[in-house]
């Protein structure tokens, strides 16, 4: 199998689906000077820059729209790589496929108290992450790269509803509330009104024992966590009584 023809076909595939006619017909003209010249400067010069194709979302804002656009870009990247190569071997596959990627679960939190949310968007986009490039390169071994845009299929495999059920179980049970769409970001937090929310992400920790959900470095400070020291208030205390 020739790789870089058949990673052309699952873009043009994803951005028939998503009507993008301009993209289409882009990589209509890449399969073209590939089969007649072995060329890939046409489709090299589709990436950088204001309106590339590097700032394409393809897919709804459904569930399965995130698995469609985390393809898209995952294949974007090893159509990338085929272009300026010509070529890619089966370490340069278990190299992209180990990529990080699925590390963070993105939500939001109120800054005042601390109240957290993650959507079903913010785990299948973590899901997708981590899954894809796995996937990939299983359908590049098998020679079944056809059936990658097949998203109801990957959303269901075993391995990938294990895990998704294994993140909301460990989400649950923290004290972060799990929903079912994202938040308006001008609605006021639900615990204490206040509307100083943020952007926050979360690393999910697997082991045997005990999975766990815990803050990602980087994330913006919340005010409940600035506490008076407890030394400062019993200082405080003994001032106050005189003692």
């Amino acid at each position: 199998m020739e790789l870089y023809p058949e990673i052309l076909k699952v873009l043009r595939n994803l951005l028939e689906k998503s009507h993008n006619a301009h993209w289409v017909n882009w990589i209509d003209e890449d399969m073209e000077q590939w089969n007649k010249f072995k060329s890939t400067n046409h489709h090299l010069s589709a990436y950088g820059g204001m309106g590339s194709i590097n700032d394409l979302w393809v897919g709804g804002n459904d569930l399965n729209g995130i698995w469609e656009d985390e393809i898209f870009d995952k294949s974007k990247a090893l159509a990338y790589s085929l272009a300026q190569n010509k070529g890619i071997g089966s370490s340069e596959l278990v190299a992209f496929s180990n990529q990080p990627n699925g590390k963070e679960i993105e939500g939001w939190r109120c800054l005042e108290c601390g109240y957290s949310e993650i959507s079903q968007n913010g785990i299948e986009s973590y899901i997708a992450k981590k899954f894809v490039p796995y996937i990939l390169k299983e359908k590049i071994e098998n020679q079944e790269l056809a059936s990658i845009t097949e998203i109801n299929d990957l959303r269901n495999l075993e391995k990938v509803v294990m895990n998704r059920n294994q993140v909301i179980s460990t989400i649950k049970n923290s004290e972060i509330v799990c929903t079912e769409k994202i938040d308006k970001w001008e609605k006021p937090c639900p615990k204490c009104t206040f509307k100083n929310k943020a952007v926050y992400r979360w690393d999910f920790i697997e082991n045997s024992e005990l999975n766990e959900i815990t803050p990602s470095e980087n994330n913006l400070k919340i005010k409940k966590d600035k506490k008076t020291p407890p030394n400062t208030l019993y200082k405080k205390l003994l001032a106050f009584f005189n003692l």
